[in-house]
């Protein structure tokens, strides 16, 4: 899924971006990224972007599985009125990075209430925190790339690198996350990494943002003759004699620089990881016989697309009642690269900005029900 942007020029001057997309992003209060320059107020131009999410008739955006038991909804985190943006991160390249008028090679982006749809968080406004010395519009901008990134917290350890030569933008993933007991996927915001590239032709640019980690959906039914308690959810990599691999990476890199500058910038992934965890609540999560619950994760891909190749993947849930209990079954990862065909062939990793729906029953054995694979 991509988030569609167009910038426009309007009579005052100001320059709007119209973004389309089915993901959108969460603020956090946090200014420790960005480069360390003097921060001198100064008069320009704030670049000014207006977006939204469907079209005004459209439903609001949601991940949706009829056989399980929660959404994924995305709305824009607005800036706190009388606070600067602290997790979009924008920057412009010609033969060198543009600085702003306070020497900064980068900017982060204010996300401020629509005007026209201010109750739809579809919809929203972005304004670069920095002011520039020319528009977009002006033609000291032709051919020029602009770079995107977000969510750029210090809370997330991710961190941007941004110099009149190069633009790095590295975010990290951790291998554990704690779910609340509501099946809301919210806890997940701060790693929803996506980035957008693209060039300024006369005058205007269409951003198309990608999603970089992928998605686990875990639903669970319980079909124990009771209620059982679910602590957490596992997936590793083994092999025939129970040998664990690589599952994960631990790192995603955007780096563009006047080398790369006018190719598809994608991401790099770096670090290992051998199990991703979803922990429950403190104490486990009770669900009640013939009911459901789905647990969700984020993983990054691995660098090698066939690192599954030759191996299974391993799904396991700690359980009690009746008793402390790891259950697991393990799935070919011919299964992983056949779920991955509308992708390209013969994927034996994780495909970014695709969420894996793994289907099992709970009861004294853990039991594969089905997976699937689609856009966020």
């Amino acid at each position: 899924m991509k988030i569609k942007c167009n910038i426009l020029k309007n009579q005052r001057g100001n320059i709007f971006l119209f973004a389309l997309s089915s993901l959108l992003l969460f603020s956090c209060n946090n200014d420790d990224i960005g480069p360390d320059t003097p921060d001198t107020p100064t008069t320009g131009y704030h670049l000014t972007f207006d977006g939204g999410v469907g079209i005004d008739d459209a439903t609001r955006a949601a991940w949706t599985d009829d056989a399980g038991s929660g959404n994924l909804v995305f709305n824009w985190d607005y800036t706190p009125k009388g606070e600067d943006g602290n997790e979009m991160v924008m920057a412009l390249i010609g033969s060198e990075y543009v600085a702003s008028n306070s020497g900064k090679y980068s900017s982060y982006m204010n996300i401020v209430e629509h005007t026209t749809y201010p109750e739809d968080k579809h919809w929203a406004v972005f304004k670069t925190v920095e002011t520039y010395d020319k528009e977009l519009s002006s033609e000291e901008y032709e051919g020029y790339n602009v770079i995107a990134v977000t969510p750029m917290i210090a809370a997330n350890g991710s961190t941007v690198t941004s110099t009149f030569k190069e633009f790095i933008a590295e975010m990290p993933m951790p291998d554990s996350f704690t779910q609340n007991e509501d099946q809301k996927p919210g806890f997940l915001r701060n790693y929803m990494y996506i980035y957008a590239k693209t060039d300024i032709v006369r005058g205007t640019a269409t951003l198309g943002f990608k999603h970089i980690p992928a998605t686990f959906r875990f639903i669970i039914t319980n079909k124990r003759p009771d209620d059982a308690t679910i602590n957490s959810v596992e997936v590793m990599v083994v092999d025939d004699a129970g040998t664990t691999y690589p599952v994960a990476a631990q790192k995603a890199t955007i780096e563009m620089n006047g080398d790369n500058s006018k190719v598809d910038v994608k991401p790099t992934f770096t670090g290992e990881y051998n199990a991703v965890i979803t922990r429950l609540a403190e104490g486990g999560t009770s669900v009640t016989k013939n009911d459901t619950y789905t647990a969700y994760a984020l993983a990054l891909p691995l660098a090698d697309n066939n690192a599954f190749q030759g191996k299974r993947l391993q799904f396991s849930i700690n359980a009690t009642n009746p008793a402390n209990e790891h259950l697991a079954f393990t799935l070919d990862a011919e299964k992983i690269a056949n779920a991955n065909k509308n992708y390209g062939d013969n994927i034996y990793n994780w495909v970014g900005g695709k969420s894996y729906t793994i289907r099992m029953s709970l009861d004294d054995v853990l039991t594969f029900e089905g997976i699937s694979v689609a856009d966020w």
